[in-house]
């Protein structure tokens, strides 16, 4: 049987613009206590849970932007990349500073939005592209680029 770590942690409307668009845990093992999220507005920020306090830490928030689709942390859990709907590529410290930034690497500007990202290796990125139309039974529009 497993024991929660703490109660459940609420966060205000505010700091999350309503919404959690993308959740994601730092798989590091001696970071699992870490965890990040794309908010309502396109904010990211990054929490550390303090497990002897039972609170919330924050460690860092990058500015609202309606172009963040989704959040992967690194293998090793010491970075966080955000990628735009069009495949463009940003990583980031646990405190949120950025660290560098990378074009899409979609060569046809027809693709459809970027909507996941899975960090795979230190320089290569696994992209999910899709019209993410539910009504329409298709995946004409939808595939992944490495």
């Amino acid at each position: 049987e497993s024991i929660p770590i703490c109660s459940p942690i609420y966060l205000s409307s505010d700091s999350i613009g309503n919404t959690i668009q993308y959740f994601t845990w730092n798989p590091a093992s001696t970071n699992s206590n870490m965890f990040a999220y794309i908010d309502g507005n396109g904010s990211v920020s990054t929490y550390e849970i303090d497990q002897n306090l039972k609170q919330l830490k924050i460690l860092g928030k990058c500015d609202a932007n309606d172009d963040n689709s989704s959040i992967c942390w690194s293998p090793r859990g010491k970075q966080i990349v955000v990628v735009k709907y069009s495949g463009a590529l940003e990583l980031y410290e646990p405190n949120m500073q950025l660290r560098k930034q990378y074009q899409s690497a979609a060569i046809n500007s027809t693709f459809p939005p970027c909507i996941s990202v899975l960090w795979l290796s230190t320089h290569q990125f696994l992209l999910g592209f899709s019209e993410n139309i539910p009504d329409e039974n298709t995946n004409e529009n939808s595939f992944f680029h490495i």
